[in-house]
């Protein structure tokens, strides 16, 4: 980012300097020449313009997302949902009138909230969470 700013000021001073030489010039070749250097610098500027302010809005969206995860992971806690297989539970004073739910712990960790879903397995009939986003399987009991 500061690259952007550095080179757009470079830019900037160039022009500058360009139009600063035109009133040196004498013949129109020389004026056209220095005209066209000059819409190439503008063109330029603009160009390192643009991606700076696609760059900001793009951080600017970053920190809303990061803003946002940092509330929502507050509402959940680590708790063991089966024998060392753990999960995030959402806490009861959090709820409101939500469902109570888990979400998968490797998600929570690269910031995706990912809430596991219930399944039976046919083979062995185990009862199980998976994580539809990263595919994480836990296996919670044995059927009855």
């Amino acid at each position: 980012m500061a690259s952007e700013i550095t080179m757009g000021l470079a830019a900037f001073k160039s022009m500058m300097d360009i139009v600063g030489g035109m009133f040196a010039l004498k013949s129109e070749t020389e004026k056209n020449t220095a005209v066209l250097e000059l819409q190439r610098r503008i063109f330029e500027a603009q160009s390192l313009y643009s991606t700076a302010v696609s760059r900001i809005s793009e951080l600017e969206q970053k920190v809303v997302s990061m803003e946002t995860w940092a509330c929502e992971k507050e509402r959940y806690e680590l708790k063991a949902v089966a024998a060392g297989r753990f999960a995030y539970v959402l806490k009861a004073d959090m709820q409101g009138s939500e469902e109570p739910h888990q979400i998968c712990a490797s998600c929570y960790q690269k910031g995706v909230k990912s809430i596991l879903q219930s399944k039976r397995t046919e083979v062995g009939r185990y009862r199980m969470l998976f994580c539809p986003d990263c595919n994480t399987e836990l296996n919670l009991t044995v059927a009855v």
